[in-house]
Formats: structure tokens, sequence, C-alpha cells
């Protein structure tokens, strides 16, 4: 099964870098160093971005593959009733 990124995933760094671009529009190719650390803040929160929602798509993606695991497993009623539960309380828990 090969998993594909959401536009969520996709999308991420956008925004931050429009922010970017309109930190720097104007400067041509010298940037101010009072510009540089605003420019690592911004690049900062896109990878913080980033590892939040790919974290969250690739919990998400293992515990719908755990899911059919567990259906596909010769474990009793009661006990795939119980993982399915577990497994859903823990999707409940990704934002």
């Amino acid at each position: 099964m090969k998993h594909e990124f959401s536009e969520k995933v996709k999308e991420t760094y956008l925004p931050y870098w429009e922010e970017m671009k309109a930190e720097v529009k104007g400067f041509g190719y010298w940037i101010p160093d009072t510009r540089w650390a605003k420019l690592r803040s911004i690049l900062n929160r896109a990878y913080m971005q980033a590892l939040e929602v790919g974290f969250n798509e690739g919990w998400k993606f293992s515990l719908d593959r755990l899911m059919n695991i567990v259906d596909r497993s010769a474990f009793s009623v009661e006990v795939k009733e119980l993982l399915r539960q577990m497994i859903e309380i823990q999707k409940t828990k990704i934002t």
C-alpha cells in the first residue's frame, strides 16, 4: 500500500514561503542582517508545522494499517472489538 500525502501536508510550507517572500521583497540578492533572524524564525515555524502535520498523517496511516491487521487476525471477536476500540480512541487524539 503506497501512502499518498494529503494536500495539507503538501501545502505545509506554502504560507511560510509567501511570508518569507514578503519579508525580503525589494532587497534583491542582498538581505540585511536584521532580516536573517526573522527569516530563520519563519523557517523554524514552517519546520515545526511540517513535523506536526507529517507526524499526524503518519500516525493515522499506521493506525489504519493496524486496524486492517486486527480485522484479518485470528483473535476472538471480543479481542478484536477491544483492539478496534483502542485504535479508534487513538485516532480521535489526532488533530
